[in-house]
């Protein structure tokens, strides 16, 4: 999948999510995965979620959520859960 064009540095990644902490609870033990927004019409194609995204924006995705979020006015523009898709078996084996 396709979210974004560009990972930032692990500092810029690791400010993106303190910042992000200040206004929503994140979880502690996992290390949320962090990418910059550089081409939202892209995005916008693909995706309602980034209606309101512009270029220079983050995306932040959790086990649980995807947040986008503005550095520029230190707002969050939208967050949805997320969620896992299992795979699945095909055919029957025993243990």
């Amino acid at each position: 999948m396709h979210v974004a064009d560009r990972t930032p540095s692990s500092t810029k990644a690791k400010e993106m999510i303190a910042r992000v902490r200040t206004h929503i609870r994140l979880p502690e033990e996992f290390e949320p995965t962090v990418a910059e927004i550089i081409d939202v019409e892209m995005l916008r194609g693909k995706n309602d979620f980034y209606a309101q995204a512009a270029n220079g924006d983050y995306l932040i995705i959790t086990p649980s959520l995807a947040i986008l979020y503005r550095p520029s006015e230190d707002i969050i523009l939208n967050v949805v859960p997320v969620t896992l898709e299992q795979p699945t078996v095909t055919g029957t084996s025993s243990p």
